[in-house]
């Protein structure tokens, strides 16, 4: 019972288990049920902010909530409003509330029935990770109602979502609904009013902005939703006037999309629509619609529309005029409308006059508007480029001018487009509307901008080129208005500088210190004259006086007095003298920024007593002879005082790096210190006057700006105020050196810089910039592009520095290399440096003296710096004084030019020194003053009155230098100018030259004017004498090099004119005999010359042709007879004479100097080019040129061609050459009614609108046109694939159209008309193609012809396909016909053009390419083609460009003027050559190199000669002239290919490229090409060696051990290099050597190396001498793109490189392996106790004797079991560890209580062994084959084989312990007690063992007292542990005394000497008895007496006895049992 009871209670209890677990599994359910279903949120209430508006649930009608029954919805409100939940992040901070009306709103769900809880977090997880179905919403209905101040709903905006809108719950849609802010509102406002039909206005509106959302993201719906506008107040009479749209947004991702306007059109209106249209309204649903009802007093009630996104809607009203007024004349139409109905005053008119300057009437009014409109534009930078402009009013019925009572709208028609009258067009231009606002007095109060200033909407409708078509605005006031054209001011952006120049040196003024300015410029606008001059401009300085201003530059800047701008215009021009002015800058330009700089020169004593010493320099140039214009040059030099006795100033900017890396390496404490030292070497040295300051800096990539960097201490003088800035700096962050350079410059431009002392700056880094002002890109460390270049740009601006010192501290600096190296040394010196794939060119520092960097790695080299510059600056008087004049263009020395030196004293006027004049040579130099003599002495110096002598003996070696233009006058180096004398450079008779007389004549007048006291035409205009920058006075002050410039004398030109040329051949050698003929100039051009008026003008024999006495006039010269041997030169040339100045000028009005005359043979140009290609690849391009040099001798009678000419007449070409995009994308039925033009499919349609439906055909085609379908299978079938609905960008029609076919027939006769001209002996074939050929115009003479063949072009008519193949096939049919040698043409170079303006169809393609290139073959149609792409896309341009000749010969056309552009290269290409019948061109390559044939280009054929030599070659009939018919220069015949070094050529420097026979070659002649020379990387082919010897053998030299070659030629490719005998590869230019070390430089010879003890490596250094290379050869050694040449070799040793050397180093490996033994130890028996074992081993010498080597010993332990291999300790092992190749042999020494048994050798023994014939002794030859007779294991080229051994030898020593045996003689009588018997003698025979008689060995013994046998051998004693092993019988021979001799034989085996031996008698062992003698074993040998009983009583009877007796006595007790056992069985 218990079992079931148990049983029952089991299954009670599962069912319990079950129910509960159904019961939770229920519960999971449920809830998961509900999870699924979604919770409610709960509410919060309303927000006041319709952008806040929460959402509540509310029922769907017909139903109610549990809300509503159980809570007052106001109640609700309250409660909602008081706990407010916080906006979501994304309502925060992404939308705003929009409510600027103050009005709340509540928003409203109805649909749910639950209030749904915010989902827990469990839940969201659980949502993210399960997989739920989709979701589709229920009906719902959204609700937002917009309420006043105290609650009432004001509008409500209502949503409908259909079921399936969103894939969400309905709890989770809301929808927000704001009103729009004032910019999006206005924004709509302008779309609205676009979209009104004309006349008609903007009425009322209403608009929200409505987003859908889900879960708080907007979200798009999936179907339409109902929104309705309920409240909106719109005032509707007619709902046909109200617009429903919504806002179709621009899409981002399409290029020029904007947002626009759709109607949602009302129902009832769609309703009628379909109804005329006589359609069905049944499926009237399935239109997006919208609705309006309108209640009684005309407001709307309800606006419903359909919608889709979330966007805009709204609903806007059209308003229409009521009453129109109108004004017309011949130019316009001007309506007022008015749209209510008493805008328009009763009874009032329109009255409109318009202004015009030119009418009397009204041109102070317009003189008073363009002054109104300019200020306003003047105020808000902008010019006004021109206006039209109304006065407009309306007059009542008394004639009085009267307001409109409301708005109006103004809407101004031009007849034709309009621009003012003197305004270019220009699609710049801005047109806009102003209204010149009145007071009440008639006044001009404001001027507005309708468009700009007020919020109503402006239309002004005008053309591409800024033409005004119409206008119209709102209006609530009349008077003037205007259309006004705008163009960007692009004002004057000018800065202007005040100072003074330091030698070369510009230094500011300080703002404090200038006085009186009162403008800058921005007051320069159209016609204005500024005078640069004015004292609003130029302001005072205090102790300086104004010198002269300067544009761009103070130093050499252009000197100018005025600035204009020319009216309309962008350029601002200047001028010197207010009559020629030249453009200055363009101010549209983005960066227009120019500089102004004011000179001043200080006043006399104003710089204190501490200035330095200035020289003083003057300049006259003084006219001699008028008539031949001749000038004395007088240059004089003086010095005030001759040395600085006060302290030399100097002011010190020091600029730190305090970047994080300072830190490191302890930078910045050593910067620290070394910074004070700096200060204290200053401060210690008493000759200076210091200030100092301080900037620090670092900077972060992610934030840099300008407070990277700080000043840390301002100008002081303190040097303990710069202590402690300096301690106070600490390092972070990074490095930013443009910060630095910007609060430097704030200090170098502060005033207390003061501008008598030299400015130093000191900048110190310890690394390259990571950061700019304005850098965001986070890049840490790296350095990147815009750091250094923003660093450079910045320190470019730095001003008036005189040192610059860059310092690169730390480890980064030390190695002279790497990024920052580079960058501080470009920055500071000057240089390029590469920063990523960019290079940038720094000029270096600013620094007029010295700019230099340095590096430092550490304190002490940063201390040695700092000291270097410290004593850098110092002044001393001048010295090394040189003076340079330098004659200018205007300028030029003659045969009569002298030269002098005279010296003046200041205080009498006397000269004391004047040298003998000297005559100017084009170099010479010319000591003035040797000693005493060659110079004057005219009075004795003395030191009267303070006076300095001159020094005379000083001016020893001063001399003059005359090179070209320049001379120079140098006075000894250490010579110090005397500050009382003046020294005078005297230059006499210098010409004026012809430039002179040419730019009087081309400029019309002179360019220049005087400066003060400059000599005869001081302040007068004249051309400068002198350069600028040539004129000057160089010395040195203290060893610091200095100038001063000269001022700038002018001279003048009188006289009548002669004009000198020089007549030469093509090479520029002069030509005699010419003769010339000069003729005046014809009245009219075209006229005959007539008679000339000089006829014998002949060149002399330099060639030199002179005309002299011409007036004013123009004259033609030409040649009329050629120099013997030359062609003469057809052209005429013109000589123009203005003011008595000549100059030549060809027919192009240029000037010329020469004339030329060409020979045939020598017309012709050729080059060779090399340039490197890949430097690693050693590959070079090479470019043949060659071309004509004949151009004026062959321009009247060009060399007739024969050119067909393929024209493309194919259907496209009807289509226009261009039209121009209006929409990147837009739909058709976005379009407004017109004409557009689309391109699809390679074709130009034309669409237009036709009532409701839009219209497409093919542009320019008859065809009908068909209906553009809205769907795409229609499309597809109807309309050309064109949808309505689908995106294309879209064109319009440019004005004045050309057709492409009209384009071609006006560029190809106008090629005609060219070809007639210039070469009318040519013959021109025209081929037209379209679907197959046309009619073919055969070749035909163009001068004859030339009507018929313009006739045959313009009778092209476009239309079919293009067929390109057949037409190619025709022409080269027509050019083979024409070379038929039986035509007097047959020569005539051959041409083909080929024009089409489409790719061919297909099946054309393969043909047209197919004869394109038989035309092009020099062995077929040898002629060239051209090609002319007309529109084309890129890869129809690719597959046309292949057609042609060659590159340059593939144009391309875009448009028709394009088109003749390209017409007209073909004619010069082909018209300005010369022929060479059969001209080969050939180029030999260099053995050294081979053609890469991928390379060749077409028409290459690459031949080998009879010597196997290379060479590249071409056949051509024509070359092209290097200039085309207009003298421009053009390429010729040019051709490119690649070479490569061959693989077994090791390179060099200064590498020919090219062999003897190089050239063009014209029958017999060759004229050969150049020979350039490149370098070639050097590849020294090296690879490391290894080798493996035995220790103690030689390094080996070979690579074999017979000695086959060396090792030095197997690791160097020497076979390689000298397989072909290259010229410059020789033996001698190797070196090879052998050094220990990887650094090379520890050199041996490994020959005589000792042998190794173990691997090691040595180093083969091969060095090449590549050569020297050439100027030449770098030249053609750059890569592209890189500026810096490459050599064969770059060695660098210590601070030098040679680039003539190449060097490689690689590795030669000695593997050393070497020997080992090894020894063991066994023992026969247990080791009872410990043992040292030792061995000897020994080494095998030459003469057969062994040397011990070591010696080696084994311990043995005690316990260690018996055959156990025992081996010696670690250290003792490695006594036989490295052993040499050799013989070694081992051995034991002996051991006490042990034997050695036998040595063995160990099985892992891999070397020759042997065993010694005891076997005791082991023997190993190391370095040989295991089994092999004395064979070397490394074999014959030094390899080793680890199977061969060779290094191991194994001995094995087993030993035994000596055991202590004896034999002892006993009588066998004798019982307990033993009887030892003595003199008993035995035999011991051993059985193998054999003694000196070879008989078997026998040891006698014989017994002594106490038994024991002695043993011995021939007669000496031996222990029986001397036994030697053997097997030995025992027998006795002589028995005691008693006793009979023994019979017994033994036979003893001893295994080893000294071991317990085995013992037998017979078969029976005897066993040792170890009781006799402890320690021994002794083996008992008994004997028996000869006889014996025992005694009566003795010890026998009485054991007998006892025996008996026990016997007796067992029998007893046996029987007393066995009767007692038989009683009991009884």
């Amino acid at each position: 019972m218990k079992k079931n009871k148990s049983n029952i209670n089991k299954r009670v209890l599962a069912i319990v288990l079950c129910m509960v677990l159904m019961l939770s599994s229920g519960i999971s359910t449920m809830a998961d049920g509900e999870v699924a279903a979604g919770t409610p949120v709960p509410e919060s209430g309303a927000s006041k902010e319709p952008a806040a508006a929460s959402v509540e649930g509310e029922a769907v009608e017909g139903e109610q909530t549990p809300a509503e029954e159980s809570t007052d919805p106001e109640t609700s409100t309250e409660t909602q409003e008081e706990t407010p939940t916080e906006p979501s992040a994304t309502e925060s901070k992404d939308e705003p509330a929009a409510d600027t009306n103050n009005v709340s709103g509540v928003t409203e769900l109805v649909g749910g029935n639950v209030i749904q809880d915010e989902p827990s977090k469990q839940e969201t997880e659980s949502d993210s990770t399960e997989q739920e179905p989709e979701i589709v919403s229920e009906a719902t209905e959204l609700k937002q109602e917009f309420t006043d101040e105290v609650g009432n709903v004001t509008q409500r905006v209502t949503a409908n979502i259909p079921e399936g809108a969103f894939q969400a719950n309905a709890s989770e849609i809301t929808m927000e609904v704001n009103y729009l802010d004032e910019a999006v509102e206005n924004h709509v406002k302008e779309l609205m009013t676009a979209a009104l039909p004309e006349n008609e206005i903007l009425g009322d509106y209403i608009l929200y902005d409505i987003k859908f959302k889900v879960n708080g993201e907007v979200t798009e719906p999936q179907k339409a939703i109902t929104i309705t506008f309920e409240g909106s107040g719109l005032q509707i009479e007619d709902t046909k006037k109200a617009n429903v749209f919504y806002i179709d947004p621009a899409d981002p991702e399409v290029q020029d999309d904007k947002d626009e306007i759709v109607e949602i059109t009302q129902k009832s209106e769609m309703i009628e629509n379909l109804q005329n249209a006589g359609q069905s309204i049944e499926n009237i649903d399935e239109y997006d619609l919208s609705g309006i009802s309108v209640k009684e007093d005309g407001t709307a009630d309800q606006i419903l529309m359909e919608g889709r996104i979330s966007t805009v809607y709204g609903c806007y009203v059209e308003k229409t005029p009521v009453q129109v007024l109108e004004y017309t004349d011949d130019d316009v139409t001007i309506n007022v409308n008015a749209y209510t109905e008493d805008a328009i005053p009763t009874g009032a008119s329109l009255k409109v006059v318009p202004l015009r300057s030119d009418k009397k009437e009204t041109e102070e009014q317009y003189k008073e508007v363009e002054k109104q409109l300019n200020k306003k534009a003047e105020n808000e930078e902008y010019d006004i480029a021109g206006f039209l402009a109304y006065d407009i009013s309306f007059i009542n019925e008394n004639g009085e001018e009267v307001e409109p009572n409301g708005e109006v709208k103004v809407a101004i028609n031009y007849n034709q487009e309009a621009i003012p009258e003197g305004l270019e067009e220009d699609s710049d231009l801005d047109v806009t509307v102003m209204h010149l606002e009145e007071n009440h007095k008639g006044d001009v109060k404001e001027v507005v901008d309708m468009s700009v200033d007020t919020s109503n909407v402006v239309t002004v409708e005008t053309t591409d080129d800024a033409k005004v078509k119409k206008a119209e605005f709102i209006t609530d006031s009349f008077s003037a208005y205007t259309i006004t054209w705008k163009r960007n001011s692009y004002k004057v952006n000018v800065t202007a500088h005040y100072g003074y120049m330091d030698g070369t040196v510009f230094r500011e003024f300080s703002d404090s210190s200038i006085e009186g300015i009162s403008s800058d410029f921005s007051d320069i606008t159209n016609t204005t004259v500024v005078d640069l001059r004015d004292k609003k401009y130029l302001g005072t300085v205090e102790g300086y006086t104004f010198k002269e201003v300067r544009l761009d530059n103070a130093d050499n800047g252009t000197l100018a007095n005025y600035l204009k701008r020319e009216e309309y215009t962008y350029q601002l021009y200047y001028s010197n003298d207010n009559k020629e002015y030249t453009v200055w800058t363009n101010l549209e330009y983005p960066v227009n920024e120019k500089d102004i700089y004011y000179i001043f020169t200080e006043d006399s004593g104003s710089a204190g007593d501490n200035a330095e010493p200035v020289p003083t320099v003057s300049k006259r140039a003084n006219q001699v002879d008028e008539k031949n214009n001749n000038y004395n040059l007088e240059l004089d030099v003086s010095s005030s005082i001759g040395s600085i006795t006060n302290k030399a100033k100097l002011d010190v900017l020091l600029i730190i790096d305090r970047s994080g890396s300072m830190d490191k390496e302890n930078k910045m404490n050593d910067a620290k210190i070394a910074a004070k030292n700096l200060l204290s070497n200053l401060n210690g040295n008493k000759n200076l006057d210091l200030q100092y300051s301080l900037v620090s800096f670092s900077g972060k990539s992610s934030d840099g700006k300008e407070s990277n960097a700080s000043i840390d201490q301002t100008w002081t003088s303190s040097i303990s105020n710069m202590n402690s800035a300096i301690t106070n700096l600490s390092a972070e962050d990074g490095t930013n050196y443009q910060a630095a350079f910007r609060k430097s410059k704030s200090l170098l431009t502060d005033s207390k810089v003061r501008k008598d002392a030299s400015q130093v700056v000191i900048f110190l880094t310890d690394g390259s910039p990571t950061s700019y002002i304005g850098d965001r890109s986070s890049t840490g460390t790296d350095t990147n592009y815009y750091d250094v270049e923003n660093a450079r740009s910045e320190l470019a601006s730095l001003s008036g520095v005189e040192y610059f010192y860059g310092i690169g501290f730390g480890s980064e600096f030390s190695q002279l290399s790497g990024t920052g190296y580079n960058v501080l040394k470009a920055l500071t010196e000057g240089g390029t440096v590469k920063i990523g794939g960019n290079n940038i060119k720094c000029s270096g520092a600013p620094a007029s003296i010295e700019k230099k960097m340095f590096s430092a790695g550490k304190l002490d080299e940063l201390n040695e710096v700092f000291s270097s510059i410290a004593s850098t600056v110092t002044k001393i008087a001048c010295k090394n004084v040189v003076v340079t004049d330098t004659l200018s263009q205007y300028m030029e020395s003659s045969d009569t030019t002298t030269y002098q030196l005279r010296i003046t004293r200041k205080s009498d006027k006397t000269v004391v020194v004047e040298t003998a004049e000297e005559l100017w040579k084009q170099s010479a130099t010319t000591p003035v003053i040797n000693g005493t003599t060659g110079y004057k002495k005219t009075q004795d110096e003395s030191t009267e009155n303070n006076h300095t002598p001159l020094n005379l003996t000083g001016l020893t070696g001063t001399k003059f230098t005359t090179n070209g233009k320049t001379i120079t006058c140098t006075l000894p180096a250490d010579y110090e100018l005397s500050p009382d004398y003046t020294y005078t450079l005297v230059i006499n008779d210098v010409d004026v030259s012809e430039q002179a007389y040419k730019d009087y004549k081309d400029k019309n007048g002179y360019n220049a004017v005087g400066q003060a006291d400059t000599g005869t035409f001081s302040r007068q205009e004249g051309f400068f004498s002198n350069d600028n920058d040539k004129a000057k006075m160089t010395y040195k002050v203290n060893g610091l090099s200095k100038e001063v410039k000269f001022p700038r004398p002018v001279v003048q030109i009188v006289g009548k004119a002669s004009i000198v040329f020089e007549k030469v051949d093509q090479n520029g050698n002069p030509l005699a005999g010419a003769t010339f003929a000069l003729y005046n100039k014809p009245e009219h051009e075209g006229d005959e010359l007539g008679q000339p008026i000089v006829s014998d003008i002949v060149s002399g024999v330099d060639g030199k042709v002179v005309i002299e006495d011409l007036e004013n006039g123009t004259y033609i010269l030409k040649e009329i007879a050629p120099p013997d041997g030359y062609l003469v030169t057809t052209n005429t040339w013109t000589i123009e004479v203005i003011k008595g100045t000549a100059i030549l000028l060809n027919k192009n009005g240029d000037e010329v100097t020469k004339i030329t005359n060409w020979s045939y043979n020598e017309g012709l140009s050729k080059d060779k080019k090399v340039q490197l290609n890949n430097w690693d690849d050693r590959t070079y391009d090479i470019t043949l040129s060659a071309s004509s040099l004949i151009t004026s001798v062959t321009e009247e009678s060009q060399q007739p061609i024969d050119i067909v000419m393929v024209l493309d007449t194919s259907g496209s070409m009807r289509w226009d050459c261009e039209y121009e995009q209006l929409y990147a994308s837009k739909k058709i039925s976005e379009l407004d009614s017109g004409t557009y033009y689309l391109y699809k499919n390679e074709i130009w349609f034309q669409i237009w609108k036709s009532g409701k439906d839009w219209y497409i055909k093919y542009h320019n085609y008859s065809q009908d046109s068909q209906k553009i379908r809205a769907s795409q299978s229609d499309a597809d079938k109807w309309s050309y694939g064109i949808t309505t609905g689908t995106r294309y960008t879209i064109y319009k029609e440019v004005s004045n159209p050309t057709t492409r076919i009209n384009a071609l027939k006006a560029a190809a006769s106008g090629f005609i008309d060219q070809l007639a001209e210039k070469s009318p002996g040519s013959q021109v074939a025209i081929v037209p193609f379209a679907s197959g050929v046309g009619t073919v115009t055969d070749l035909s003479n163009v001068g004859a012809n030339h009507s018929n063949l313009t006739t045959a072009v313009n009778k092209l008519v476009a239309d079919g396909a293009t067929q390109t193949s057949d037409a190619v096939e025709k022409a080269y049919n027509i050019i083979k016909d024409a070379q038929n040698p039986v035509l007097g043409t047959a020569s005539n170079p051959k041409y083909v053009i080929i024009l089409t303006d489409g790719a061919a169809n297909e099946g054309y393609k393969d043909g047209a390419v197919k004869y394109a290139d038989k035309l092009k073959n020099v062995r077929d149609g040898n002629a060239g083609v051209f090609t002319i792409g007309f529109g084309l896309d890129a890869d129809t341009s690719a597959w046309l460009s292949q057609l042609a000749s060659k590159a340059g010969w593939n144009y391309t056309a875009n448009n028709a003027d394009e088109l003749i552009n390209a017409f007209d290269f073909i004619i010069d290409a082909t018209t300005t050559g010369i022929t060479i019948p059969d001209a080969v061109i050939r180029d030999y390559i260099d053995p050294r190199f081979e053609v890469v044939e991928s390379t060749l280009p077409d028409g290459a054929t690459l031949g080998i000669d009879d010597n196997g030599n290379q060479y590249v070659e071409w056949k051509t009939s024509i070359l092209p002239s290097s200039e085309d018919s207009e003298g421009n220069s053009v390429p010729g015949w040019k051709a490119t290919f690649t070479v490569k070094a061959k693989d077994d050529y090791i390179g060099g420097n200064t590498v020919k490229t090219n062999m003897e026979g190089s050239g063009i070659t014209v029958g017999d002649e060759t004229i050969p090409f150049i020979n350039p020379t490149v370098n070639v990387k050097a590849t020294l082919d090296t690879s490391p060696y290894e080798v493996t010897i035995y220790k103690g053998d030689k390094v080996p030299v070979y690579t074999t051990q017979t000695g086959d070659e060396t090792i030095q030629s197997k690791m160097a490719s020497i076979e390689k290099w000298f397989v072909n005998e290259y010229e410059g590869v020789s033996a001698d230019r190797f070196t090879f050597k052998w050094y220990s070390d990887k650094e090379c430089t520890q050199e041996v010879n490994i020959s005589e190396t000792a042998s190794p003890e173990s691997s090691v490596v040595y180093y083969l250094k091969v060095t090449y001498d590549a050569g020297d290379h050439t100027e030449e050869s770098d030249a053609n050694t750059i890569e592209p793109g890189d500026t810096v040449s490459h050599h064969a070799g770059e060695i660098t040793t210590g601070d030098t490189i040679d680039d003539n050397i190449v060097e490689v180093t690689d590795n030669y490996t000695v593997n050393v392996i070497s020997g080992k033994l090894q020894l063991t130890k066994k023992l026969e028996q247990d080791a009872t106790s410990d043992q040292t074992f030792n061995f000897i081993v020994e080494k095998k010498n030459d003469d057969g004797t062994y040397t011990e080597i070591t010696a080696i010993e084994i311990n043995v332990p005690e316990g260690t079991r018996a055959g156990t291999e025992v081996s010696p300790s670690e250290n003792e092992l490695k006594k036989l560890e490295g052993l040499s190749r050799g013989e070694y042999r081992v051995r034991e020494s002996d051991t006490d209580g042990y034997t050695l048994l036998y040595a063995s050798i160990g099985t892992d023994t891999n070397t020759e062994s042997s065993l010694s014939s005891d076997v005791k002794a082991a023997t190993f030859k190391l370095g040989y084959i295991i089994n092999k007779t004395d064979e070397n294991v490394i074999r014959d080229n030094y390899t080793y084989d680890t199977k061969d051994g060779g290094v191991l030898g194994v001995a094995i020593f087993t030993n035994g312990k000596v055991d202590n045996w004896q034999i002892v003689k006993k009588s066998s009588s004798e019982g307990e007690t033993s009887l030892w018997l003595s003199d008993a003698e035995f035999t011991l025979t051993a059985s193998k063992l054999k003694g000196a008689d070879n008989k078997p060995l026998i040891y006698k013994g014989k017994s002594n007292v106490n038994g024991i046998i002695e043993w011995k051998l021939d007669e000496k004693p031996v222990a029986s542990s001397d036994f030697e092993p053997d097997t030995y019988i025992l027998e006795e021979t002589k028995a005691p005394i008693g006793y009979m001799v023994s019979g017994d034989k033994w036979t003893i085996t001893i295994n080893y000497k000294g071991e317990k031996p085995t013992i037998k008698c017979g078969d029976a062992v005897i066993s040792s008895d170890s009781i006799i003698a402890t320690g021994i074993y002794t083996y008992v040998y008994e004997n028996t007496p000869i006889y014996e009983l025992p005694s009566t009583g003795g010890k026998g009877i009485y054991w007998y006895s006892i025996g008996g007796m026990l016997l007796m006595m067992a029998a007893a007790l046996i029987l007393y049992k066995n009767k007692r056992r038989e009683v009991l069985k009884s």
